[in-house]
């Protein structure tokens, strides 16, 4: 028996054709191959595809807006985000085409498409992205037209978290990979596991040996950011700036550079360099930010136009608000000029956050006349209109639905098709008609009716278009130019509007608060579903859900108890203890939703007695008084803890997110407080201000405000006349 077996023929090992491309920025990228190979695209089309994701990426979709021009049926506000969608489509079509068992792979493209996802949303979001992608019937809408057309492509639904996973299984140990590529897998994992911390690690690592990776760069300060690691921004940038430094040719007075990208490379640098919000950095990160937007305007008609703008005023507007450079941030983040560098980027509300956080809060500090409806206008602009209400219009049907009918009710998300270029195809339908010569070249028809006719057939093609774009099946296409809100997102909408109503731009039962607290409702259950289906015990529910600076600002409208579950900074005091205020005062405030006198009095007597109190002139302090003198007790025990915690999250992460609850809530709540240790403790946090953001008007004249209610009454003055000398009012009637 042994004779015939070894008689017999054995199978033989399949050949496999390996081969190695550079991508955009010159890093190598293994292509494993049947051989001979099979029908499925070429590699050159793959890495076509994967350039533009990434040149899309790492310049946070500016470079998707201007390969593709998405469609503007919906108006210029969505043709960014579905211009990032078809690049991503296609991006993870090839990824799953070059990946699908049969008997080729592409590890690296697969890290390439899915971590930067991960990094800049977290594992839930791409788990949610993949609930949404599962009920689609194709990958591209009817009306649009792939860059590479796949002659047999895929006809299951692309899936983000399989597809990963199943990579990470096969490759994660590969010897055929290069040495990028193994840590681009390695982090992959780590995102998997949602170790964000060894994710930032390895990138560390991966930086030090390829100095020129600008994904991995990108990947790294989207992490830090979302994390609050601001250390690891600042060496990561510092780490490879004289690299990048190096491969310029400035010294040659003709601006070329020796490596591609390298617009964005500096940009990202800048980032780094922005959120370490040191002083000692801050000059480098806005010198590299302004050469990268000269470069940019001055090459932006040419072929070889940089794509560096989002990343760049990302950066200038992180030093402008720490710098209290009010004026300046405005034009950058508000002004035409300004908001024509980042209106292109769509790449995970990018261009929102940047013109609606950055702007609205620019024209607050500003303080000139009609800044509140200035930055109430910016606020609807770019998170009501474009990405708060069509998720509210879920919660809406689902409330009259009925908590059982939630599976039967249609969502607006669910239902939103992606933009075509209406424009476009009316004229084509409507000037279709066959015309003589005279009428081609001259126009003239003595028909009276002519013009009539023309808008008739204007009207009916825009009713055909409309009715087509409705009639297919929801495609991956729609799904990712509508994407659902990311905690980035919502943090900074909470924050802007926290702003506007203690500004008194907005009441405290406004709409904007319900509709405002129904997303973070969704949000919350979505992230609930996923560690109900993925995580086994409490200690990993713990572990997953809400990012440190969402769990802060969602607490101002959810109770602390019903998210404290699904926070995985449940060990950081200083973060519970902010939380704890905010939800106090959103409670104090009735921000979205309407409290009963009895119910408000029932919260106060809960945290009554927390805290010590004493009269103020031999007066007894009110019930009212004692609950906002409990959340600036909450605050000043946070920033405590901070300063004197060494393990905190809370003072590691951006400034500009926390200033809108360290100073402007703490101050509001100081006075309504009326307690003496309380509008002392304010005065101190305004102090800090006003030397370190003196050119701030808003900072000013809120200093003048507590300095008032101490009764010093001549410094309240001067800094009032600063405040106004500074601008504040400006634009306004004298007198």
């Amino acid at each position: 028996n042994e004779q015939q077996q070894q008689q017999q023929p054995q199978p033989q090992p399949k050949l496999v054709k390996q081969e190695v491309f550079t991508d955009f920025f010159g890093e190598p990228i293994t292509f494993l191959s049947p051989h001979p190979s099979s029908s499925i695209p070429s590699p050159v089309e793959a890495l076509a595809i994967m350039d533009f994701y990434i040149q899309g990426t790492t310049s946070k979709g500016l470079a998707n807006t201007k390969r593709t021009k998405g469609g503007d049926e919906y108006g210029l506000s969505t043709l960014a985000a579905h211009s990032t969608a078809l690049t991503a489509v296609e991006a993870l079509q090839m990824a799953t085409l070059w990946n699908d068992k049969n008997g080729s792979s592409c590890p690296m493209l697969v890290a390439a498409v899915i971590s930067p996802i991960i990094a800049t949303a977290g594992l839930g979001y791409l788990q949610r992205l993949d609930t949404l992608l599962q009920s689609t019937s194709a990958h591209f809408s009817p009306n649009t037209t792939p860059t590479i057309p796949i002659l047999h492509p895929p006809l299951a639904p692309l899936q983000l978290l399989p597809l990963a996973q199943n990579t990470i299984s096969e490759h994660l140990s590969s010897s055929v990979l290069t040495p990028r590529e193994k840590h681009h897998l390695q982090t992959l994992d780590y995102l998997l596991q949602e170790k964000y911390d060894c994710a930032i690690e390895e990138l560390q690592m991966l930086l030090i040996t390829c100095p020129g990776d600008a994904l991995a760069l990108s990947m790294i300060m989207d992490l830090c950011t979302l994390t609050g690691n601001c250390k690891a921004a600042h060496w990561a940038a510092s780490s490879v700036a004289s690299y990048w430094s190096e491969r310029t040719s400035s010294r040659l007075g003709d601006g070329r550079t020796s490596q591609p990208g390298h617009t964005i490379g500096t940009s990202l640098i800048s980032v780094g360099f922005a959120l370490s919000h040191q002083n000692n950095t801050s000059q480098t990160a806005e010198s590299l930010a302004e050469s990268s937007l000269h470069t940019h305007d001055t090459t932006l008609f040419s072929d070889s136009g940089s794509f560096c703008a989002g990343v760049a005023s990302a950066s200038l507007a992180s030093l402008y608000e720490m710098q209290g450079r009010s004026s300046e941030g405005l034009s950058l983040c508000g002004g035409y000029d300004g908001v024509q560098r980042f209106n292109q980027c769509g790449y995970m509300y990018h261009d929102c956050i940047l013109g609606g956080f950055y702007g609205g809060v620019f024209a607050l500090d500003k303080d000139g006349a009609g800044a509140g409806r200035t930055a109430l206008r910016i606020y609807d602009e770019y998170f009501g209109e474009r990405i708060i209400r069509y998720c509210v219009r879920d919660s809406a049907t689902v409330a009259v639905a009925g908590s059982g009918s939630k599976e039967q009710a249609l969502s607006m998300l669910e239902c939103m098709k992606a933009p075509i270029n209406t424009r476009k195809e009316m004229v084509g339908k409507a000037l279709s008609t066959p015309k003589s010569m005279f009428q081609s070249f001259f126009g003239g028809n003595d028909d009276r009716n002519s013009n009539n006719k023309k808008d008739g057939d204007m009207e009916q093609a825009k009713e055909t278009i409309i009715s087509s774009s409705n009639n297919h099946s929801r495609s991956a296409e729609d799904v990712l130019c509508w994407l659902p809100p990311t905690q980035q997102l919502l943090t900074s909408a909470t924050l802007l509007l926290l702003r506007l109503t203690l500004n008194g731009s907005i009441t405290q039962d406004d709409q904007r608060w319900i509709d405002l607290r129904n997303v973070w409702i969704d949000l919350i259950e979505s992230e609930i579903e996923v560690v109900a289906t993925t995580a086994t015990t409490m200690e990993e529910k713990k572990n997953r859900a809400l990012f440190p600076m969402a769990f802060i600002a969602s607490s101002l409208l959810l109770d602390h108890d019903d998210v404290s579950d699904f926070s995985d900074d449940g060990d950081d005091s200083a973060i519970t203890e902010l939380s704890r205020g905010l939800c106090l005062m959103g409670r104090l405030m009735c921000l979205g939703h309407h409290h009963h006198h009895q119910q408000q009095q029932t919260h106060a007597q809960e945290e009554e007695g927390t805290a010590s109190y004493e009269r103020n002139e031999n007066e007894e302090m009110t019930l009212e008084q004692k609950q906002w003198s409990n959340v600036v007790q909450h605050f000043i025990s946070a920033k405590t803890k901070a300063n004197t915690g060494s393990t905190s999250k809370l003072l590691n992460h951006s400034p500009q997110l926390l200033r809108p609850i360290m100073e402007h809530a703490l101050c509001h709540a100081a006075v309504l407080s009326n307690m003496y240790e309380h509008l002392c403790y304010a005065r101190a946090v305004c102090s800090e201000s006003v030397t370190l953001r003196s050119n701030c008007p808003e900072v000013w004249f809120r200093y003048s405000v507590i300095l008032e209610r101490l009764g010093d009454y001549v410094a309240a003055e001067d800094a009032k006349a600063t405040s106004i000398s500074l601008g504040s009012g400006e634009g306004g009637f004298v007198g």
